[in-house]
């Protein structure tokens, strides 16, 4: 706003504000024994404490995944990955821990 003396002014500024890293912490799988139908429950959680966490399993052969229940289903080696698709406040994120059936 000006007045007899100032002319009126008005000024903007563009910025930019990045989400926060999110990681998570993924605890480190036992080894298994190859006993079909055997569950293993996972416990990934999430350092901004965002949920859901998803699970996938690499080698379907070896252990399927439904929530946060691993079954396994055969011996091997895969890997397990929980994932967190972030929000607009937070990154998202991933974990991969090897699960060993033997």
């Amino acid at each position: 706003m000006g007045n007899a003396l100032w002319n009126p002014v008005s000024a903007s500024r563009t910025f930019v504000v990045n989400p926060i890293t999110q990681t998570l912490s993924f605890p480190a799988i036992p080894k298994q024994l190859s006993v079909a139908g055997q569950h293993v429950t996972l416990n990934a959680t999430s350092w901004a404490k965002l949920s859901p966490i998803t699970y996938s399993v690499a080698n379907t052969a070896i252990a399927s995944v439904s929530s946060n229940v691993l079954t396994i289903l055969g011996s091997g080696t895969t890997t397990v990955t929980a994932t967190n698709v972030g929000t607009q406040n937070y990154t998202p994120a991933g974990a991969v821990q090897t699960l060993m059936v033997k």
